[in-house]
């Protein structure tokens, strides 16, 4: 699992992060909306329609689950 003094430092910028533990990982909340999943040493973030494409660009893909 990820460090948490790592992740509130690299979150700093969005603002007060929350770090719960869910599904095996962290969850990263920020005024009660989660927006990214950190589990096995990667972060998930949370995308919408608008930022999408961004992600895409830098060669992200979806989250998936086997």
């Amino acid at each position: 699992m990820a460090d948490r003094e790592f992740l509130e430092e690299l979150f700093e910028p969005v603002g007060r992060v929350e770090l719960k533990r869910m599904f095996g990982g962290l969850g990263a909340f920020r005024d009660g909306l989660m927006f990214a999943l950190v589990l096995e040493d990667a972060i998930y973030l949370k995308s919408d329609a608008a930022t999408r494409s961004r992600f895409e660009a830098e060669g992200c893909g979806p989250f998936t689950y086997a």
